[in-house]
């Protein structure tokens, strides 16, 4: 059973994100780092109207090389309107984040 999560605004303070990528897992699998592979089976979509990020920490790395590919920031201040995943194409026209599995807005 999935469900459709809708949220009006979403304030992190002080977020600590760390992303690790596996680069030998399954493409649908939650360890491919593609956010939609995240949701899928437990939320059908998730909309967030406003999403704001204060002072936030992020890190990517891979499993294997956590030096190779490596993304670190030490504070991010972030705001987007009309955040979305999920499969709905025209709902992920000109968002910010282009999921993993596409490239240019289109499904590989």
């Amino acid at each position: 059973m999935t469900s459709v999560l809708d949220i009006d605004e979403l304030i992190l303070d002080d977020p600590d994100f760390n992303v690790a990528s596996n680069s030998k897992a399954q493409s649908d699998s939650a360890a491919s780092g593609d956010l939609n592979d995240f949701i899928k089976g437990s939320l059908e979509s998730v909309s967030i109207k406003e999403l704001s990020i204060n002072r936030g920490k992020f890190v990517k790395s891979e499993v294997d090389d956590t030096l190779k590919n490596r993304i670190e920031l030490d504070e991010l201040d972030f705001k987007m309107i009309q955040f979305y995943l999920g499969e709905d194409a025209e709902k992920r026209e000109n968002q910010f984040f282009l999921w993993q599995g596409c490239r240019n807005g289109h499904q590989r």
